[in-house]
């Protein structure tokens, strides 16, 4: 099975997402504290799904033929400031 892997950011702060929820099919991993990601997953056309109660659910349509790097994923806070 291929591997996809990747780091998820906050966008304006930049700073890692930790325990966001990454999927994809019926596989699934969280980031880790550097906001770092791992999952295998079988080949064909998947959406990848990132969540985490406090950030945007985050939404990409992937065709996966090997293993792929996903690179930096900017995902938004939900949170305004004041």
């Amino acid at each position: 099975m291929p591997t996809i892997y990747g780091r998820v950011f906050e966008r304006f702060t930049h700073k890692p997402v930790m325990s966001a929820s990454v999927s994809l099919k019926y596989n699934s991993t969280t980031t880790d504290n550097s906001g770092q990601f791992t999952l295998e997953v079988p080949t064909g056309y998947s959406q990848l799904v990132i969540s985490h109660s406090l950030y945007r659910t985050y939404q990409r349509d992937l065709s996966i033929t090997k293993d792929m790097n996903l690179g930096d994923i900017l995902i938004d806070s939900i949170i305004k400031a004041l």
